[in-house]
């Protein structure tokens, strides 16, 4: 399986310098769906509208965006 770093689309998407070390808690899958829920408790994001996404290292994180965000798990 090829990883999101060889791709050449996806390396263009953000610098080469850019820095992971200021990164407090890696991200993981847990830890993203915990953030979906706590940006839907404290209002930044409402029932189904949008997604958000993060890069971490060589993933890429994608919320559903026709999915209510307080029923993630």
């Amino acid at each position: 399986m090829a990883s999101f770093t060889d791709d050449v689309n996806f390396l263009e998407m953000f610098p080469k310098n850019f820095p992971h070390s200021h990164d407090e808690e890696p991200m993981n899958l847990e830890l993203f769906v915990e953030l979906m829920v706590r940006f839907y408790e404290i209002g930044w994001m409402r029932g189904t509208g949008g997604a958000m996404g993060c890069i971490a290292n060589d993933k890429l994180f994608i919320s559903p965006s026709a999915l209510q965000k307080e029923r993630l798990k």
